[in-house]
């Protein structure tokens, strides 16, 4: 029946259907069109079967781009090419390097702190940039780097200098500068006390510098100033060279090449390997034996970092949280907390340094004063030369002649009182002033009656044939100040005239020499703009010297002295960057100084579990005070208080929860008329706000009590009384009236 309907239904389709029965004799019948067939499906398989299966996408990663711009002071290399770098290595003395990451966010943020640090340093150190991450370049090929950004210092033919410390300018230029002068030549026993008074801890060597034979251990204290600056960032042990036999004696030094290690809170050390003296061994021999600071400086790199936490293990510690300034070599905050430190530690002294208090403040005070008329140097400079925003395009020079042969270089500088592009200056204006004062050797300042210009300054200069050129330019002189306009790099340069310094002398100086002058003024008012508080730094210099003098401050002082020789709980003294460690702070409820802007402290006792922040302005009556209030136990344990606003609960039937602080805690619970049901919880406490809904319920169920009061308190940001810490949350208590 089913063969019937099956041939019906294709007799009305009109399709033939092919037996398999059929099929198989047809092929037996003709082999040959089996085995092409065959053979065709083969290759048809062969050739595009693998077109068929998935593919992994894949797309050529982007061409590398310029992390800082072609027209800086950084050579980029943004392949990763070192080809470039070992150029600049070949041909520079100090080169500093910055590895980088494209993608990395940090190595994005130390651009601009790079290239301020390039700025400062033009034409004294080379810096370049190269991209360590690009797959085909060398450096990736070379370096195998677990972090980036990474910064290294080369000097001449030694081994690099890594950078360790933060990524802030003022921090390279310091780390750059120390690399470049590392020694001090110590001339007299005031300057090797005034040395052990900034850094104390200070190696001095005894070098015959006019023998050759000594060159190579010299050169070895040398190499060893420069690699302590490494292994050391944030404190490094400086170095110092005696060569006179008097001032050796002073610190017990009576033979060439001697080394002694001076520190100001243990004996001296002298080196103990004569015979071997290298600078790896100098090095380890140092860092093996350096004594306590004073003040310890401490970067820890976060709130998990276990270096604040191995501090606070050896007792009673003193935070200092400041802005630090490190070009500013004795910053005010840490000037008023040495001091006292000075005074609280007396006993520790070696006595070779009890007098170390008065070189100490001659040191600060004097840094402090040098800061103040540098300030009013630059300040000065900058209203004489109103020339430091002029754009040199608003400028027109031409060479006029005369009938006796001689030329004239002439000068036209247009200033604007409007902040406008330079306009076209007509040529009618330029032919007058040329014609009328081609006779002039000297600059002229004059006003136009036109509405579009201020004033032009007009200098003019004679040159004979012998010594024509386009790019001369006469200097105005003013009483104090001269104006150097370069042509080939177009800058402008300022310089204090030296008083009955003729001016064919200062020309026959040495090129380095004069080069150095001429940068000097503005490489000192550019490390001026770096610095930190630097107004608020000398304006504090009097205010300091004079309550530092006063008798009320030096009896408290005296006072504080006594107290820490016979105390048995001695604090420990650190000091932390408030910029770069805002965190630790931050995490301590601790608010910037904001009646004065400066550093603000926090005195932890670990024994008792209990911290106190110091509230006052940073001045030697208020840090002596908060010491001693510390030593007789006056000082209160500070507590976080912190809460969510509290609501008006008016409505009838509706439930309310008292928030409390730690200010509202223990009046709160002590009610003499209620009970008290209090919640201690947690704002990153899951479960706290699951049983939240229950205590809630449990609020309306007791709403019309009106003995009984609910409220609750954030553990986490509320310091309570140690007998109502809990190491879990939540936690549910009961106060009872009368109790």
């Amino acid at each position: 029946m089913a063969d019937v309907v099956k041939n019906n239904v294709a007799r009305k389709i009109g399709v033939n259907f092919i037996k398999p029965n059929e099929l198989l004799r047809g092929m037996a019948r003709h082999p040959e069109i089996c085995c092409i067939f065959i053979t065709f499906m083969i290759t048809f398989i062969i050739k595009y079967g693998t077109s068929f299966k998935s593919k992994p996408v894949t797309l050529p990663p982007k061409q590398p781009q310029y992390m800082f711009p072609p027209t800086s002071y950084v050579l980029d290399s943004p392949r990763g090419s070192l080809m470039p770098l070992i150029e600049v290595l070949n041909s520079q003395e100090f080169v500093f390097v910055m590895y980088y990451a494209p993608w990395c966010y940090k190595s994005k943020a130390a651009r601009s702190e790079f290239l301020k640090a390039a700025n400062y340093f033009k034409g004294q150190v080379a810096f370049a940039s190269v991209n360590c991450w690009w797959p085909e370049g060398d450096c990736r090929k070379r370096y195998k780097f677990l972090m980036f950004p990474v910064f290294m210092a080369y000097h001449t033919k030694l081994d690099g200098y890594r950078y360790f410390g933060h990524v802030r300018a003022e921090h390279m230029i310091q780390f750059l500068e120390d690399l470049i002068y590392p020694l001090k030549l110590l001339n007299s026993k005031d300057e090797i006390l005034e040395l052990i008074a900034k850094h104390e801890n200070a190696i001095v060597g005894y070098f015959n510098l006019t023998s050759l034979k000594d060159v190579s251990v010299y050169r070895q204290f040398y190499y060893a100033s420069m690699r302590i600056q490494e292994r050391d960032p944030f404190q490094p042990i400086k170095f110092g060279v005696i060569s006179q036999e008097s001032v050796a004696r002073e610190v017990n030094l009576t033979q060439w090449n001697e080394i002694v290690f001076l520190r100001l809170t243990n004996d001296s050390l002298f080196y103990p390997y004569p015979n071997n003296i290298t600078s790896l061994n100098i090095v380890q021999w140092a860092l093996g034996n350096k004594g306590q600071e004073l003040i310890k400086r401490l970067s820890p790199e976060g709130l998990k970092s276990e270096v604040l936490a191995t501090e606070m293990h050896k007792g009673p510690a003193f935070l200092l949280f400041h802005a630090e300034s490190p070009l500013l070599k004795i910053e005010p905050g840490l000037r008023v907390l040495k001091d006292v430190v000075l005074q609280y530690r007396e006993c520790q002294l070696h006595p070779y340094f009890r007098s170390i208090q008065t070189h100490w403040s001659t040191a600060a005070l004097k840094n402090l004063q040098y800061h103040r008329a540098l300030s009013t140097f630059c300040q000065q400079l900058k209203q004489v030369n109103r020339m430091q925003e002029l754009d040199l395009s608003c400028c027109v020079s031409a060479i006029l002649y005369n009938s006796s042969q001689s030329q004239n270089v002439c000068n036209v500088c247009q200033y604007s009182s409007a902040k406008s592009k330079c306009q076209v200056l007509p040529p009618h204006l330029l032919s007058s002033v040329f014609a009328s004062h081609q006779s002039d050797s000297h600059c002229r300042s004059f006003n136009v009656n036109y509405s579009w210009l201020d004033r032009l300054s007009f200098c003019c200069s004679k040159r004979d044939g012998a010594h024509q050129t386009a790019h001369y330019m006469p200097q105005p002189r003013t009483e104090k100040w001269r104006l150097n306009i370069s042509s080939s790099d177009q800058r402008v340069h300022f310089y204090k005239e030296d008083e009955g310094l003729d001016r064919s002398a200062r020309h026959t100086l040495d090129g380095y020499v004069r080069n150095h002058l001429e940068s000097l003024p503005r490489r000192l008012c550019d490390r001026l703009s770096l610095e930190r508080h630097v107004d608020d730094s000398a304006g504090m210099s009097e205010t300091l010297a004079s309550e530092l003098s006063s008798t009320e401050v030096q009896l408290r002082l005296k006072h504080l002295s006594h107290i820490g020789c016979s105390s048995n709980k001695t604090v420990n003294f650190y000091a932390i960057d408030s910029r770069n460690r805002w965190m630790f702070p931050d995490a301590l409820g601790i608010e910037p100084n904001m009646s004065s802007g400066g550093p603000t402290a926090v005195l932890f006792d670990r024994k008792s579990e209990e911290h106190y922040i110091f509230k006052d302005n940073f001045t030697y009556s208020n840090t002596v005070s908060f010491l001693m209030d510390y030593e007789q136990g006056y000082l209160k344990r500070h507590q976080q208080s912190n809460g969510f606003p509290q609501s008006v609960c008016e409505v009838k039937g509706q439930v309310c929860l008292q928030e409390l602080t730690s200010a509202t805690f223990l009046s709160a619970v002590k009610e003499e008329e209620k009970d008290v049901v209090v919640l201690i919880y947690a704002h990153w406490c899951g479960f706290c706000q699951t049983l939240s809904h229950t205590f809630l319920a449990l609020a309306q169920y007791f709403s019309t009590s009106p003995h009984i009061v609910f409220a609750r308190i954030n553990g986490a940001t509320n310091d309570l009384p140690w007998e109502y810490t809990f190491d879990s949350y939540p936690v549910i208590v009961f106060f009872s009236a009368r109790q």
